[in-house]
């Protein structure tokens, strides 16, 4: 949502988050909604051309694409600006708002590894919800303006 996201990013800013630390951001959420999408495209693969897949099918099942996915993921694991408990809580309201529970329950591990509370965890959880409904309502605006608003 265009309202939402330069709401946040100015609210980021203000309290000093860095340019870099914004754009890890958008990219940990680009990289965890991709992985979600192809998390659950394994069921279909599987049931119409796969015998035996593992969850890496895309990256066995292409020359290159899935080759340089990886490369996305390992890049953002392995370079990010973000500490490793921010950047597992930031994926962790993506992967509840995505409604995947492989990857909330993988990042979760990873938030708890990385040294993240009970509380940091169930407050990421609730950003998510926040955001998503927040993000929801602005979506409905217009088209409340344009067919109901008198």
């Amino acid at each position: 949502c265009p309202y939402c996201t330069k709401g946040h990013i100015k609210k980021a800013k203000e309290l000093g988050a860095s340019e870099e630390e914004i754009s890890e951001a958008f990219m940990i959420t680009a990289l965890i909604s991709s992985g979600t999408e192809l998390h659950w495209m394994l069921d279909d693969y599987e049931d119409l051309l796969g015998n035996g897949q593992s969850d890496r099918w895309f990256e066995e099942n292409t020359e290159n694409t899935g080759d340089e996915w990886r490369t996305f993921h390992d890049a953002l694991q392995d370079e990010s600006a973000l500490d490793d408990k921010t950047m597992e809580l930031v994926a962790i309201a993506v992967a509840e708002t995505r409604r995947c529970r492989h990857c909330t329950i993988a990042h979760i591990e990873g938030a708890q590894e990385a040294g993240a509370s009970k509380n940091e965890i169930t407050e990421a959880l609730m950003v998510a919800a926040l955001i998503a409904s927040g993000t929801q309502l602005m979506w409905m605006k217009d088209d409340y303006e344009e067919l109901l608003a008198e």
